[in-house]
Formats: structure tokens, C-alpha cells, sequence
């Protein structure tokens, strides 16, 4: 909630609280006690009471409702954008995220594809700002899925600005290293690596791939700027997103 509707709940309060109090009072005292129930009131007095009780309500229901539909349009206004989890840049940090593992794997021979995914997180920032999702998957050749490949991802997914985050066997008995690596904002995000971070993952599988995922970043434009794909792949796919430039 912004401050906004705070500050308008908070002169709410102040407007009807008092009013609310004031009849409370005036209500609980003997004389107003005696007053209503010592002789029957002429149907005049009765009237002019009546009448101002009405008037007292209406008052208060017309101010209640000017307010509270005054604080709703405030906290749901959309806030300035705060540019902690901006779009641009999010791609080109995926791929040096890979550029930097592909390079500790012995006999490097390359890509045969690339795909990237770009999803929608279907939620909006307090911007109003939509998010979104980017998915980054390299697939190596078949001949790069060995155990010094494995064990050399895992060794410079340990250092630098790279979190191991596991390094074992699945269910199927494959083995799986998933990392994250920093992606720095204004005020950081929490994760193993105390920032924003981008989350990595290689597994031992028939198709090795590298998974390279970033967090929910927000849209202020369209995106269209391309980066061409590293490694040579034979294929290479773009879901999400249009390439212009």
C-alpha cells in the first residue's frame, strides 16, 4: 500500500473517530439519559431529534464513502518504477553466464542448439508494470557429456560470482550441479547468493544442456534487441520475444 492511502485512512480516522466519540459521550451522560426517558417527548421534540440523528448519518455515510473511494483509487494508483528489476540486460547476463562455464569444459566442440524462452511471470510490479521470465537452454554435443565435464562445470560454478547450490544424483541416477550467479540490483534479492541472481543447472543426460534462468524482471518497452548465439549451433530458437535489431 503507498503512502498515499495511508495518509488518507489516517484523516478518515480523524474525521469520523471524533464524531463517533463525541455521540458516545453525549449518550452515556445522566442528563441525556434523563432527558430521553423522564416524560414521554411532544412529537415535535421526537421530530426535530429524529431528523438531526438522520442528518448526523447521512453526513458521516457520505464522508465514510468519499473516503474510502478516495483511499482505493490512491492505493491501488500504479508507483513510480523503482528499476530494481529491470528487462534490459537480462538476456546478455544469461549468456555470459554460459560464455564463462563453456569455457572450463575440456574440449569445448560447441553447441548444436540454442533456445530461449521469454514467459510471462502473470504478475505486475507495484509500478503496474508487467514481468517476465527469461529461459536460456544450451544443448552440447553428445560427446561433452562425460564426468570431467560435470566436475569442471561444478569447479568454476564454485568460485567467482558463481553459488554452487548442488552437486549429485537424481532419482534416475544422472548427475545434476545447479548454481546461481549473481545479477546485482539496487537493493539485492534473497537468495543463496545474497543478490538477484540468475539460476543454473547442468545435468548428465543423453542431450546435455545448460539451463540458464533468470528471476521475474519488469517490462517499461518492448524489447527488440537480438544477441546472436555462441558455440555455432545448428539450430536456434527465439520463443517470446521479436527480433528487430
Amino acid at each position: 500500500m503507498s503512502d498515499g492511502s495511508t495518509n488518507v485512512g489516517v484523516r478518515h480516522l480523524l474525521t469520523v473517530g471524533p464524531l463517533l466519540t463525541a455521540g458516545l459521550w453525549i449518550a452515556a451522560t445522566g442528563k441525556a439519559r434523563s432527558w430521553l426517558g423522564a416524560t414521554p417527548a411532544p412529537r415535535r421534540r421526537l421530530f426535530l431529534l429524529e431528523a438531526a440523528v438522520w442528518c448526523l448519518a447521512l453526513a458521516c455515510a457520505f464522508t465514510m464513502s468519499t473516503e474510502v473511494r478516495q483511499w482505493t483509487h490512491t492505493a491501488t494508483a500504479p508507483l513510480a518504477p523503482s528499476g530494481e528489476y529491470a528487462e534490459p540486460g537480462t538476456w546478455a547476463a544469461l549468456e555470459r553466464a554460459v560464455t564463462e562455464t563453456a569455457a572450463a569444459l575440456p574440449d569445448f566442440a560447441g553447441f548444436t542448439t540454442r533456445t530461449l524462452d521469454v514467459d510471462s511471470c502473470d504478475y505486475y510490479t507495484p509500478a503496474g508494470l508487467p514481468t517476465y521470465r527469461y529461459e536460456l537452454t544450451y544443448e552440447l554435443r553428445a560427446s561433452a557429456s562425460t564426468p570431467d565435464a560435470a566436475a569442471a562445470i561444478a569447479a568454476v560454478w564454485s568460485q567467482g560470482d558463481f553459488t554452487l547450490t548442488y552437486d549429485g544424483e537424481t532419482l534416475e541416477g544422472t548427475r545434476r550441479v545447479t548454481a546461481e550467479h549473481a545479477f546485482p540490483t539496487a537493493d539485492g534479492y534473497p537468495t543463496a547468493t545474497g543478490l538477484h541472481a540468475l539460476t543454473l543447472e547442468y545435468a548428465e543426460t543423453a542431450t546435455p544442456a545448460l539451463h540458464a534462468t533468470s528471476p521475474c524482471v519488469e517490462r517499461t518497452t518492448e524489447p527488440t534487441e537480438c544477441i546472436l548465439p555462441q558455440g555455432n549451433p545448428t539450430h536456434d530458437t527465439i520463443n517470446g520475444i521479436t527480433c528487430r535489431d
